[in-house]
C-alpha cells in the first residue's frame, strides 16, 4: 500500500486538491525551516564579527557576556556594538549613525571610544568626552580593562534603559 497512490484520470478533484495542498505545505515547512536556520546562522557570524579579540585574552565565558550585551543593544536599541582588542593601535571602523565603537590596544594602553550620534546627543557632549577621556585610563594593570569593558558596557545599556524608561512615562 503506497502512502500516496498513483494518480489516475479518474481521482476526484478533491483528491487532486488535497495532492496538490500537501506538496505546496511540505515546500512552505521546508521554506520556513530555512529561513530559521538562516537567521541563527546570521546572527552567530554577526556576533563573531562584533567582538575582535586579536589579543585572546577573553575567555568564553567573558565573550559570551560581551555577546550577549551586543545583542542586547542590538534589539533593544538598535544599537551596533563593535570591540576590536588588539596589539596594535585599534582602527575604528567607518563612522555610520549606529555603531558603537569600542576599541583597546593593549600594547601601548590606547583605548578609542565612538558613540553613535543619537547616543553622543542623548548622554551629552560632557559625558561622552569625560568617557571617551578617562574610563579606561587606570584598568590596565592585571588585565583589569576586561572588567572595564563589561562596567562600561552595562553602564551604557543602563544609561539607555533609564532614558527608554524616562521617555515612556
Amino acid at each position: 500500500m503506497k502512502f500516496f497512490p498513483e494518480s489516475t484520470k479518474n481521482d476526484r478533484p478533491i483528491v487532486k486538491v488535497l495532492r496538490f495542498a500537501a506538496l505546496i505545505s511540505i515546500f512552505i515547512i521546508a521554506g520556513v525551516l530555512f529561513a530559521r536556520n538562516n537567521e541563527k546562522a546570521v546572527r552567530t557570524i554577526t556576533a563573531k564579527s562584533a567582538i575582535w579579540d586579536q589579543s585572546k585574552t577573553l575567555n568564553e565565558a567573558q565573550k559570551k557576556s560581551l555577546h550577549r550585551l551586543h545583542h542586547e543593544l542590538k534589539a533593544r536599541f538598535g544599537i551596533k556594538l563593535k570591540i576590536n582588542i588588539t596589539t596594535v593601535d585599534p582602527t575604528p571602523p567607518k563612522v555610520d549613525t549606529q555603531t558603537l565603537f569600542i576599541g583597546l590596544c593593549l600594547a601601548p594602553r590606547k583605548f578609542t571610544v565612538i558613540f553613535p550620534p543619537l547616543v553622543q546627543a542623548a548622554f551629552g557632549k560632557e559625558f561622552c568626552t569625560k568617557f571617551q577621556r578617562d574610563y579606561f585610563k587606570d584598568s590596565w594593570e592585571n588585565n583589569a580593562w576586561v572588567l572595564r569593558l563589561g562596567q562600561a558596557l552595562t553602564l551604557i545599556s543602563d544609561k539607555l534603559a533609564a532614558m527608554e524608561h524616562d521617555a515612556i512615562k
